[in-house]
């Protein structure tokens, strides 16, 4: 086979299995193990090692205990612990192979995934089971983060090469808050669908999630204090995108029946409405990150929790007990 053959072959193979993505250290990681920083760092050190691994599709690499204690300093017994949680966690898979036989390891980077995006959609109070049990309900939503990477991208080109000398860098930017419009179109409970971007309803919903992601949401907008102190608003946040995916899934909720709030008539079918009202100078955006998607039923008990809790102390409510 000549050069040109040879080089084609390996653009092809590049293209069918691509090289393994590097897991960066970061908290949430850190927190997810529950090994503290070591567990995350050797997990990250395996990662790696799985990066240089050749291009030919095989995923199993060889990471005997001296060299682990060479690059994450982590002694024998907690390798071991961390290698073993990490097996419970289904991060990763041992296997002995070859004769004589030998250790060999694989890093599951599409579970480690899911796990880290139940991890943040989910809290990191819920217990490690329950955590793998919400993996299924947050597959849909991931589907349309790798969506919005992948169309991001292609976008990105298509700009780029129709128009490269005049190209507005606005507009490469703003794909990224566009993902946010197809999503809520995507949903089923979605009200009205915004699909012409150059309408004013598109465009303002678009700045609106700029200002959401920048901390500028509620500068220079009218805010309804009193609404704002039962919320607990934090003005200057700014939102990461699963959290803004999140929030969208739970204002949908709004418009099924038996889901808060009990009128939809006066609720508003445009994006940008539902995000900021001027004449209440509210948001049900905010109002959905309180009500977390919540029934009528559960709004219901939750409320006479709080009546209870309130006037436990009061006699009225509690009469005293009478011995006969």
């Amino acid at each position: 086979m000549d050069r040109r053959g040879k080089h084609l072959k390996t653009l092809w193979g590049r293209m069918h299995r691509r090289q393994a993505s590097m897991i960066t250290l970061n908290p949430e990681v850190v927190d997810m193990i529950g090994e503290g920083s070591a567990g995350a760092w050797l997990f990250s050190m395996m990662s790696q090692k799985a990066r240089g691994i050749p291009k030919d599709g095989w995923e199993w690499f060889q990471y005997s205990a001296d060299q682990m204690k060479g690059d994450a300093r982590v002694k024998r017994a907690e390798q071991e612990r961390i290698i073993n949680r990490l097996l419970d966690m289904g991060l990763i898979t041992k296997a002995l192979m070859d004769k004589p036989a030998k250790l060999y390891y694989k890093v599951n980077h599409r579970h480690y995934v899911k796990l880290l995006t139940a991890f943040r959609l989910f809290g990191r109070g819920d217990p490690f089971g329950d955590l793998l049990r919400r993996i299924p309900v947050c597959r849909i939503r991931q589907s349309y983060i790798n969506s919005y990477t992948n169309y991001y991208h292609l976008y990105k080109k298509h700009i780029l090469r129709s128009n490269p000398i005049d190209c507005c860098i606005q507009q490469v930017k703003n794909v990224k808050q566009e993902f946010y419009i197809q999503y809520w179109n995507k949903l089923k409970a979605c009200p009205r669908k915004h699909l012409k971007p150059e309408t004013g309803v598109y465009q303002k919903a678009l700045q609106y999630f700029i200002q959401l992601e920048g901390g500028t949401f509620w500068e220079g907008k009218k805010c309804d204090e009193r609404w704002a102190e039962l919320l607990k608003i934090s003005p200057k946040k700014r939102w990461q995108q699963y959290e803004i995916v999140k929030v969208l899934d739970y204002m949908s909720k709004f418009f099924i029946e038996g889901y808060w709030p009990p009128k939809k008539g006066n609720l508003s079918k445009n994006l940008p409405d539902l995000m900021y009202n001027p004449r209440t100078s509210r948001s049900m955006f905010f109002t959905a990150l309180k009500m977390k998607g919540k029934t009528m039923e559960q709004f219901a008990e939750e409320k006479q929790e709080n009546f209870r809790r309130k006037y436990k102390d009061d006699p009225r409510l509690n009469p005293p007990e009478f011995e006969i």
